[in-house]
């Protein structure tokens, strides 16, 4: 039992297969949960974000609570917010994790650690990682925060790391605080998927932490470089062609949205164009002349950031 508990946690931590293709991360208020069949465990209700919660109620008997990662009402904004509690079970330390990822556990893949998915899809470079989070540590121990940004190298077939946004709090911290992450960008690479992590033991991927520890976490997003924040929630769905282009690009929504602003910048951040529309639903766009290259498209509602994409101009 101690060697498969300890197999399951490094897996949802730190190893898992990435997934890999255009979405965005819903739910990053926490508002949203759903409890489970068997009523014994909330997750957040997305599909994006996951727990130990699941792969703990598949390894452990009935009789023992699972709640490493608990829905909370004392929320920085809103109704909920989420607990991670680090725990000790059968000697084997479990810290409170949430990550985006799932637990794809079923009849046809029952074995825990090759059900468990790490990251999800994600195509866009942010500034800034952010949120709002308490902790109440035991005995020196600590929690982190992390956002990496990667990208799969079909040559070495590896996964490159593009950016990461991290901090370890080693201090009780009482009242809800922000944090405010730059992200540290290695490469002028685009992103395919993002690693989000949030744990109540920083040093729990070697079993090393004290039960007792509580971390909340509320309301996280990512902050565009042109100062807009990108919520971790439901977006619209834009479509954008053709892609390549020369001169003229269509762009739809699927439903109206007010106050928009596209905007193209540069691979380095500089905007060489932008459209105005009080409201907008699909429009054919005539492209300045610009020199061949990629460019970043944004959409913007309300000076909320809602869609990008990435154009190749011939």
């Amino acid at each position: 039992m101690k060697t498969g508990l300890r197999v399951i946690f490094f897996s949802l931590v730190f190893l898992g297969i990435e997934l890999r293709s255009q979405n965005s991360l819903p739910n990053g208020s926490l508002e949203e949960w759903r409890r489970s069949a068997n009523n014994r465990y909330d997750e957040p209700s997305d599909g994006v974000w996951a727990t130990p919660n699941r792969a703990l109620d598949f390894a452990l008997p009935g009789n023992i609570p699972v709640a490493p990662v608990q829905k909370v009402d004392d929320a920085q904004d809103g109704q909920w917010a989420v607990l991670l509690h680090t725990s000790q079970i059968f000697g084997i330390l479990m810290p409170g994790t949430l990550f985006t990822g799932k637990f794809n556990l079923s009849v046809s893949n029952p074995d825990p650690v090759s059900a468990i998915q790490l990251g999800t899809p994600f195509d866009f470079r942010p500034s800034r990682f952010t949120g709002y989070f308490k902790y109440k540590p035991v005995l020196g121990d600590s929690c982190l925060m992390y956002a990496l940004l990667t990208r799969y190298n079909a040559q070495s077939k590896s996964t490159d790391t593009v950016g990461i946004a991290q901090q370890i709090i080693r201090q009780e911290v009482t009242e809800y605080t922000a944090f405010d992450l730059p992200f540290d960008y290695r490469s002028t690479d685009k992103p395919d998927s993002i690693r989000v992590v949030f744990t109540s033991s920083a040093n729990g991927n070697n079993l090393k932490g004290q039960p007792g520890s509580r971390m909340w976490v509320d309301n996280v997003a990512l902050l565009a470089p042109n100062g807009t924040v990108k919520l971790l929630m439901p977006e619209v769905k834009i479509n954008w062609g053709p892609n390549p282009t020369s001169k003229r690009l269509a762009i739809s929504s699927d439903s109206d949205l007010k106050s928009v602003q596209i905007r193209i910048t540069t691979l380095e951040g500089i905007l060489v164009s932008s459209f105005s529309f009080p409201v907008f639903h699909s429009q054919d766009l005539e492209l300045p002349d610009l020199t061949p290259g990629i460019y970043c498209l944004s959409l913007l509602s309300e000076n909320r950031l809602m869609a990008t994409e990435w154009i190749e101009i011939f």
